[in-house]
């Protein structure tokens, strides 16, 4: 239970951070109630270590891949947008989305060749148009990027995109499973709008 500064890097003071936390965690709040479930279970089964590092490994994955996703769309939204100035709207809708074609073509030759066809076993055909609110979306996207500029235009996309995700979960829309809407949700949302007012000025 107790620390062993000499076996740690003297540089990775996160890990040491974290071990201090649950040494604290365990020893001054055995009673409470408020301790991650996790942790409750690193503690029963001495497997304090392995189990920080599961959690710090899962959440991390996620956001890495979020903040990868969010910084790709905006790359995207300027070169779509560049395109655009030397083209038309649909030439480049159509170039964005025939590349993106040759691209998951070549991805599925080398990471399997699933069957293509069992996209067709979904089980409401309505999903089927993703491709179609896609066009769609980069549609819509170079028009904002073109007419506002990538920075206000990408805040009111992540905007959109937020209370829309937050509604689709609310009400279980497509399948997803229904949560309940918060008051911090609706605070965070807030605080995003005031944050683009602010931005704008």
């Amino acid at each position: 239970m107790f620390l062993r500064v000499n076996s740690i890097p003297e540089r990775n003071y996160y890990y040491i951070i974290l071990q201090s936390a649950v040494i604290i965690n365990f020893v001054f709040l055995p009673n409470c109630p408020c301790r991650h479930k996790r942790i409750r279970e690193a503690k029963n089964n001495n497997r304090s270590q392995n189990i920080m590092t599961d959690i710090q490994g899962d959440d991390m994955i996620g956001i890495i891949f979020a903040l990868l996703a969010g910084l790709l769309m905006s790359v995207q939204g300027v070169f779509n947008t560049r395109v655009m100035d030397s083209s038309n709207m649909w030439a480049t809708n159509s170039w964005v989305h025939l590349t993106a074609f040759i691209a998951c073509i070549f991805a599925w030759f080398i990471t399997g060749r699933e069957d293509l066809l069992s996209v067709f076993n979904v089980d409401n055909k309505l999903y089927l148009l993703g491709g179609v609110i896609g066009a769609f979306i980069t549609f819509t996207v170079i028009r904002g990027i073109s007419d506002l500029g990538p920075a206000y235009a990408t805040m009111l996309i992540l905007l959109a995109q937020l209370v829309t995700s937050c509604l689709i979960e609310a009400i279980g829309l497509f399948g997803t499973e229904k949560i309940s809407l918060e008051w911090s949700k609706l605070i965070g949302v807030v605080l995003m709008i005031a944050g683009i007012i602010v931005f704008k000025k």
